[in-house]
């Protein structure tokens, strides 16, 4: 019963040992693994710090362009009223230039027209009288 009881505690030991091995290896990715994420936390507390910074900044910008806003809301209105007051001249001034200019095209017509006929009946005068030999009806 000897023999048997130094064969357990070998088998005993050697499983033991293998324990042993065992878990000094899985100490030893799990320091692998927390070496890892530490790594990974300073990353982000450097990524974070860098979204901080670009916050910061589009909330700068932000309020840069709400104080912006308004001047370039009064300038549109600026413009606008400008643009309103020059459509307004430009129809007074056509309204009151477009009915002289008008009536002077019709009378200009009109004198053309006549003058025309005028001296188409003068030349067909002056073409009989050629003709007739100086008689005029």
């Amino acid at each position: 019963m000897t023999v048997l009881l130094g064969i357990c505690a070998v088998v005993v030991t050697v499983a033991f040992v293998a324990l042993v091995v065992a878990a000094i290896k899985a100490l030893d990715r799990f320091g692998d693994t927390a070496t890892q994420l530490e790594q990974t936390a300073r990353r982000l507390d450097e990524s974070i710090a860098g979204v901080q910074s670009v916050t910061r900044e589009a909330h700068e910008l932000i309020a840069s362009v709400g104080q912006v806003v308004p001047h370039v809301k009064r300038t549109v209105e600026q413009f606008e009223g400008v643009g309103n007051r020059a459509v307004g001249l430009s129809q007074a001034l056509l309204n009151e230039v477009a009915i002289p200019v008008n009536s002077a095209v019709r009378l200009f017509r009109s004198v053309r027209m006549t003058a025309g006929t005028l001296l188409e009946r003068l030349a067909r005068r002056e073409h009989a009288t050629a003709n007739n030999g100086g008689y005029t009806p």
